[in-house]
């Protein structure tokens, strides 16, 4: 198969699929009910594990699949935190009211 198209796109499938059980095991964990949220969990964990993974596992000198998995884990979680923080700061700019 040709994978050329993925290395274009940066896409490294070790990474990858670390990340996407990451965050399926993330869900589970947390008791999440519907497929879709299981699937989106591991769709953001995959993507987030990705691009992050390999750079995050070269600073703290660890193997990848390790921390490509834990950022999988991770990822709902600080993309949660990212998303409260923007919206205190939407409300808050408007006036503190809800949109």
């Amino acid at each position: 198969m040709n994978q050329d198209w993925l290395a274009w796109l940066g896409i490294k499938i070790p990474d990858l699929v670390a990340g996407m059980f990451g965050g399926v095991v993330k869900a589970l964990v947390f008791h999440r009910e519907k497929p879709a949220e299981t699937v989106f969990s591991g769709v953001v964990g995959g993507l987030t594990a990705n691009y992050l993974g390999e750079g995050i596992a070269e600073k703290i000198c660890y193997g990848r699949g390790a921390v490509c998995f834990a950022v999988g884990i991770a990822a709902m979680v600080i993309c949660q935190v990212i998303l409260e923080r923007v919206r205190a700061f939407r409300d808050n700019k408007s006036g503190g009211g809800h949109v």
